[in-house]
């Protein structure tokens, strides 16, 4: 159910919750995944763990540019999270490729935005991207709090959550999508935030 309840938050259905008292809504923080997709060349984030979803299996991030990953519908409600842990904002599972023989490198930023592919920075970090022969691809780092944010940030009622992933190295790198939570390539976003707060 409060699974069931957090999917409605993303998808744009807002929800009703009025706890008994207040004791009810503290601590009750979950580990949420936000799986990356895309749809008519958009990306997209969504928290259901089937796979399937979008209209590609893997996006190509060109050196020098970046690509967006955001929820499918703006928040309908305001949405509070957590650290991933002491000082970590947030934390990113990756499977990726570089387009040939060497290394590639991306830089990685999560975003409060009011559009899809914007907003205010609020945690930053990096990722290297093995070569493109390296079948064992999967790659997960921490997504530090920017100064001026953190530990909790509550991300607005009608804005997105927003991750870009900036090439920032001298070759392209291929990025698997949506397989889902037991999928080969689970791409995803993780916060930490409760559920049935305000959503």
């Amino acid at each position: 159910m409060v699974s069931l309840i957090l999917s409605f938050a993303f998808v744009g259905v807002q929800v009703v919750w009025t706890p008994a008292t207040a004791e009810e809504v503290e601590g009750q923080e979950q580990d949420v995944a936000l799986y990356l997709y895309t749809y008519n060349g958009i990306g997209r984030l969504h928290t259901m763990e089937t796979g399937g979803h979008g209209d590609a299996e893997q996006v190509g991030i060109q050196p020098g540019s970046s690509v967006f990953f955001a929820l499918n519908l703006s928040l309908q409600a305001n949405l509070p999270v957590n650290s991933w842990r002491t000082e970590v904002g947030f934390h990113i599972y990756l499977y990726a490729n570089s387009a040939d023989f060497n290394s590639g490198h991306l830089n990685l930023y999560v975003r409060d935005g009011t559009t899809m592919t914007g907003g205010d920075v609020l945690a930053s970090g990096d990722m290297n991207i093995p070569t493109v022969i390296q079948t064992n691809n999967g790659e997960n780092v921490d997504i530090f709090w920017e100064d001026d944010y953190g530990p909790t940030h509550s991300f607005a009622s009608g804005n997105y959550i927003v991750l870009e992933l900036e090439n920032d190295g001298d070759n392209a790198v291929n990025l698997e999508l949506d397989s889902g939570k037991s999928g080969e390539a689970p791409s995803r976003l993780m916060t930490s935030t409760n559920p049935v707060r305000d959503i």
